[in-house]
């Protein structure tokens, strides 16, 4: 998972970053910059180079990039609610529908609740967004839920 600072504090957009050869990787994302929401995938050749970045929050290991890769171009983008919780569209909610898909489909383990993921990531988020905004480092963390 991946948080990037909005310029608004306590608010990022969220993504699905899977790591290649450190510091490579492809960043799956929705976004509405241009109207409606699209999904978005595109590689990363140096993820420490964004001035955005905030988090990236390991969520474990990927047993297939080709089968992840399908499951989330999958994913409803169109701003439709979530298939899962009938919430708005978001990039959050992409973001935790897209790792519950992940999970039901054992291309990534979740070692708890999508929820406590959310709530550890954000809170982790939290404290180091106005560090990064001043121009400090990102931080690289696992879930501990």
């Amino acid at each position: 998972m991946r948080l990037n600072s909005r310029g608004i504090r306590g608010t990022f957009h969220w993504g699905i970053f899977v790591t290649g050869k450190a510091p490579t990787g492809v960043l799956y994302h929705i976004t509405n910059k241009s109207g409606g929401w699209k999904l978005e995938v595109k590689t990363s050749r140096d993820v420490y180079s964004s001035m955005s970045l905030v988090l990236i929050f390991k969520i474990g290991p990927v047993s297939s990039t080709s089968t992840l890769d399908q499951v989330l171009r999958g994913l409803k983008s169109d701003g439709s609610p979530s298939a899962r919780t009938g919430e708005p569209t978001t990039c959050r909610v992409w973001v935790k529908d897209g790792l519950c898909a992940l999970h039901d489909n054992k291309v990534v383990k979740m070692s708890s609740s999508i929820d406590n993921i959310e709530r550890e990531a954000f809170a982790i988020g939290t404290r180091l967004e106005p560090g990064v905004e001043q121009g400090g480092q990102p931080e690289i963390s696992e879930c501990q839920s």
